[in-house]
């Protein structure tokens, strides 16, 4: 609800000229007796007082100015009929007094209850907001007016089209010995039905059925009895673009913005108009000045930090964007904050039940399930959220039914799925057109100036559409639906495709919500692998390896380079839960870490975690310390159970060296004797010798002995698929590649090793590397397999 209160707004732009007459009219005990009574808060008298003013001197414009104060203010004396008129007779008497101009300007708005009112009063709002420049040429109500003006245009026209000539038609087909559901009418008017347009398959009354264009008469037709609000259909078709008109607007109200926060920083409306503006024309940068200025004079406002969160949200600079949320959710009452946790607005009538049986543990769940990365400790998605519920709240609240702008249509659509692909505004007589069908009956139709005037804002996600309807054109957008008596005609046989209330409610259903996250900065793959160990307690100990891409030959002279990057490793669990995270930044980029490939360098890095035998996801991620450039691998991962007593054999690790009795130096991994370099992108340069470590463990032991035997074996992969591959596996056969087998004696039941194949002379290709350990005295074996590429 509006509250204004005069004295402390208004009467503070100018001190109105009427006050130095006032010796002179017979009005003026009365004022001043209003005035004392409005001191003590007696308003009831005080309303008293300023009507006899105005009675004893009808001429006095203060007299109907001060009326108009106590008319205006909520309460049970709230009178806006009455003050309008009051605040109009004082500008009728003093048009040029500053005051009187900008107390009637602020009277005109608020909600009204048709768009010819709101017609009305925003012409006036305006031929106001000009008298006042005339007067004051910096006076910042004016400038807010026209900037708030300029705004609605540009809301309007931005991508706005406006159709010409344009209409639908059902057309009928006969196609011999076709059965019922596939007949209609002709599709090419006079000349009948174009040879090759249709066929026996073709069934026009489908939702998805293609549109068959036809210009008759100069009239551009669409025939179709598919999707009449089909954006490439329509667009084209004799459309006309406001674009121009919505650029000048952009200009204009830009303009008047910044000119009314030069003037007074202190009005709280214009930031809501500069990020309104903002979220209309993605033109976030823009806001950062005025945010700035806004947290100087409300610094504990909820909206404030809100905005600044958004602001940020959509530039990319997602830490300041997640403190600046949290810091509004600290400072917003417990009904705001609820709506910011609440999450029935996206999620299907199904789920509602279980969220509402345990709120916070299904948010938990919820989120982290969504949570497109873990480098960071924030939630993109739970931002994202927060983002859409802001934006949603500038575009789409209703002033006139005083919802906030998620609980609208539009709003509820944009919290679930964010911007459409397509946002289209149809203005002209679509109203009419769109729902012309020839065997409607005439009387059943809106009139058409009436239809005409009503306009519809299109949003297509690609496999989602929803179109929302303006009759009263007072930006009350809500989903269209087809009126009542088409749902009976032949012709319009699939009219509920048509319905949107209907179409929104399955969406809602089947597909809740949706976010499409964007890695920031250049996208780059991030080759990683990860191996498990037999650990303690039944754990494992899982080693993550993985590369960063640099340049080719990036630190070929030996040198550090100078690139700080931040790198993590994640093992996830159910509901994408994180189990264990390993977090690191890195401020120079090793030269003994980084290995040269043919195209391309990887610095390369090893965090290690431990978790039971179980399946999970393994997630790696980086992030140069500027945002240039990140990456994001993740695969599901199976983590062994090395507890039974049974012989076993650890995951095979890949590596570019493998040295005993030396330290483990930057990069290199530490398991028993061992000093190792991983190779996380498994691809090795033909000639160059191959190393995998592993570990054997339960082996037998025969007085105090262990005795095994390893058998490595470098073969092509087999690609075939079905017969081939089972005719190989019966038959055998020869194939390509390279083995080494040699005996294993130690005195303890596990071990530790590695196997060296020198892949000379064989082909570039995809390889298995395959690994068996035979048990001389238990007679078990154990195997395993790793691909890996020869370049």
């Amino acid at each position: 609800m509006r509250v204004l209160v005069f004295a402390a707004s208004l009467l503070l732009v100018a001190v109105p000229s009427a006050a130095q007459d006032i010796a002179a009219s017979p009005a003026e005990p009365h004022i001043e007796e209003g005035l004392a009574l409005l001191e003590r808060g007696d308003t009831a008298r005080a309303l008293a007082a300023f009507t006899r003013a105005t009675d004893v001197d009808p001429e006095n414009a203060e007299a109907h100015f001060q009326l108009a104060s106590v008319l205006f203010e909520e309460g049970p004396l709230q009178d806006l009929g009455q003050a309008r008129s009051a605040i109009r007779r004082a500008v009728n008497l003093e048009p040029t007094n500053v005051t009187y101009l900008a107390a009637e300007l602020e009277t005109l708005k608020g909600p009204s209850w048709n768009f010819w009112i709101e017609f009305t009063r925003a012409t006036r709002r305006i031929e106001l907001a000009k008298k006042l420049l005339a007067v004051d040429s910096l006076n910042a109500f004016a400038h807010e007016e026209l900037a708030t003006a300029a705004i609605r245009d540009y809301y309007q026209y931005r991508n706005a089209i406006w159709t010409r000539d344009l209409s639908f038609y059902s057309p009928s087909y006969v196609v011999e010995g076709l059965p019922d559901e596939f007949t209609g009418q002709d599709l090419g008017g006079a000349g009948g039905v174009e040879q090759g347009i249709l066929d026996g398959n073709t069934d026009l009354n489908r939702p998805d059925a293609p549109l068959t264009t036809a210009n008759v008469q100069g009239t551009n037709e669409i025939a179709t009895r598919g999707d009449r609000f089909d954006l490439d259909a329509i667009d084209g078709f004799g459309t006309i673009s406001f674009s121009g008109r919505a650029e000048e607007a952009l200009e204009t109200a830009t303009y008047h913005l910044e000119i009314a926060l030069e003037q007074d920083a202190r009005r709280r409306g214009l930031y809501d108009d500069v990020m309104r503006l903002a979220a209309l024309s993605d033109d976030w940068a823009s806001a950062l000045d005025p945010l700035r200025q806004m947290f100087v004079y409300f610094p504990e406002d909820p909206a404030m930090w809100r905005y600044v969160g958004l602001a940020n949200h959509r530039l990319g600079e997602w830490e300041a964007a997640a403190a600046a949320f949290d810091n509004a959710l600290t400072r917003m009452t417990d009904e705001e904050r609820a709506i910011f946790s609440d999450l029935s607005m996206v999620l299907p009538p199904s789920e509602r039940s279980a969220y509402e049986a345990d709120p916070e543990t299904y948010a938990a769940r919820f989120w982290s399930a969504r949570d497109p990365r873990f480098l960071n400790a924030y939630n993109e998605r739970r931002l994202e959220h927060y983002a859409r519920l802001t934006t949603a709240d500038l575009l789409y609240r209703s002033g006139d039914l005083d919802l906030p702008g998620w609980s609208t249509e539009r709003g509820e659509v944009f919290v679930r799925y964010g911007p459409p692909t397509r946002d289209v505004i149809i203005e002209g007589e679509f109203g009419s057109v769109v729902e012309q069908f020839d065997d409607r009956i005439a009387s059943m139709a809106i009139p058409s100036g009436l239809a005409d005037a009503n306009r519809f804002n299109v949003w297509d996600y690609g496999d989602l559409k929803f179109v929302f309807e303006d009759p009263s054109r007072n930006g009350e957008f809500i989903l269209y639906s087809p009126p009542a008596d088409l749902f009976g005609l032949p012709s319009a046989r699939n009219i509920d495709d048509m319905d949107f209330v209907l179409r929104a409610r399955e969406a809602f259903r089947e597909t809740p919500e949706r976010y499409d996250f964007e890695v920031p900065g250049r996208q780059v793959d991030i080759p990683a692998r990860a191996t498990a160990f037999r650990g303690e307690d039944g754990r494992a100990d899982v080693l993550v390896h993985f590369g960063v891409p640099l340049a080719q030959g990036a630190a070929a002279s030996g040198q550090t380079v100078e690139t700080n990057i931040q790198t993590g490793a994640f093992l996830v669990g159910e509901d994408n839960r994180l189990l264990a995270e390993r977090r690191k930044t890195v401020y120079g980029l090793r030269a003994s870490q980084i290995v040269a490939y043919d195209a391309v360098s990887l610095w390369v890095g090893t965090e290690a975690m431990d978790a039971r035998p179980g399946s999970y996801d393994v997630a790696v991620e980086f992030e140069t310390a500027d945002g240039a450039a990140s990456g994001v691998h993740r695969e599901a991962i199976e983590i062994p159970d090395f507890s039974g007593t049974e012989l076993l054999l650890s995951d095979l690790l890949l590596a570019i060296q493998v040295e005993e009795g030396v330290p483990a130096g930057p990069g290199r991994i530490r398991r028993g004797d061992f000093a190792i370099q991983p190779s996380p992108w498994g691809v090795y340069a033909v000639g160059d010798p191959i190393a995998v470590y592993f570990e054997v463990y339960n082996l037998g032991l025969g007085a105090g002995q262990a005795e095994y035997e390893i058998e490595a074996r470098l073969v092509p992969k087999d690609q075939s698929r079905g017969i081939g591959r089972f005719f190989r596996r019966l038959f055998g056969g020869r194939q390509r590649g390279v083995s080494t087998a040699f005996p294993v004696q130690i005195n303890t039941a596990d071990d530790r090793q590695y196997v060296l194949l020198d892949a000379t002379g064989q082909a570039p290709g995809i390889y298995t590397l395959t690994l068996r350990v035979r048990d001389a005295v238990s007679g078990q074996r154990a195997e395993r397999e790793v691909d890996l590429f020869l370049e």
